[in-house]
């Protein structure tokens, strides 16, 4: 309380002296914007999922619309990676799904003509046992 009464000082007597304050040399503290830190109030709340029955704690000094918020948004971001994840195995399925067709697509143009005996040289599955060793682990 001394450090704010000697800044408070000082800023009068440098706003006086410029001419640059105001007219009765009063100054304008600036409120303290940092929280200040609140005692542990020494117990707990919990919240209770009416669905799931999931507790979980509830912060001290938290409202419940802030609790709300954050477990909407934590329900929100499960759901995305979700929809992902479920995107990826889609995509897989129809890369799978689209190679079985060019190779029935192969098979077909070769019986009705245009290699010997109705043969097409199939192309190569590409697998980690068939590329070269590249002499170091990850």
């Amino acid at each position: 309380s001394k450090i704010y009464a000697q800044i408070k000082d000082n800023k009068r007597s440098n706003a006086a002296g410029a001419n640059g304050g105001n007219i009765d040399g009063e100054v304008e503290m600036m409120q303290d914007t940092t929280e200040e830190s609140r005692p542990d109030p020494g117990f707990r709340i919990y919240r209770v999922d009416h669905e799931t029955r999931e507790q979980r704690e509830v912060p001290p000094y938290t409202s419940p619309q802030e609790m709300e918020d954050t477990i909407a948004a934590e329900k929100r971001e499960k759901e995305n990676r979700a929809d992902d994840n479920n995107d990826n195995d889609d995509d897989s399925e129809d890369i799978s799904k689209i190679y079985a067709q060019i190779k029935d697509n192969k098979r077909s143009a070769a019986v009705g003509g245009g290699s010997v005996n109705g043969e097409v040289e199939m192309m190569r599955d590409t697998t980690e046992e068939s590329l070269p060793d590249p002499g170091f682990r990850i």
